[in-house]
């Protein structure tokens, strides 16, 4: 247990890292990609990606799980579910997409929901909102989650 949870910490921990640089950049890109240790890409990578930035998902968003195995919210194009907070279900109780290999963030956002992000991920009183997923997926109704 204590080892999940030093990883947890550790990755949220690199996450907001993360989207520190990326939105203080003095040439900010207006995307930040971050991918896990591990992840294997598809030889066709960059245009699947290019492909649901342009054609698939709304202008809205602010977050993108690009390893989603099953993800929990409406559907809103072939290949994207914009994910919602579950009324029924307690804060951070199950994650949304199965991990967070690949995620796209919106250089333009992070600075507004980052602070809000990292004190639900780091809330004391709720221990599985280390996980990314989870906590993000409890603030989907103030962060544009898609899936």
């Amino acid at each position: 247990l204590l080892h999940d949870q030093a990883y947890a910490i550790s990755k949220a921990a690199s996450h907001f890292h993360i989207q520190n640089l990326a939105s203080t950049s003095p040439a900010p890109k207006p995307i930040a990609l971050v991918l896990e240790d591990g992840v294997g890409l598809a030889s066709d990578f960059r245009e699947k990606v290019w492909a649901l930035i342009q054609e698939e998902i709304p202008c809205d968003w602010d977050v993108l799980s690009l390893s989603t195995g099953c993800p929990a919210g409406r559907c809103i194009s072939p290949h994207l579910a914009r994910i919602g907070p579950h009324p029924e279900k307690q804060r951070c109780e199950k994650t949304v997409s199965g991990g967070f290999g690949g995620i796209l963030y919106r250089s333009a956002a992070m600075a507004d929901f980052r602070k809000r992000w990292m004190e639900v991920a780091f809330d004391a009183h709720h221990p599985s909102c280390l996980n990314l997923d989870a906590s993000l997926k409890a603030l989907s109704d103030e962060v544009a989650f898609y899936a």
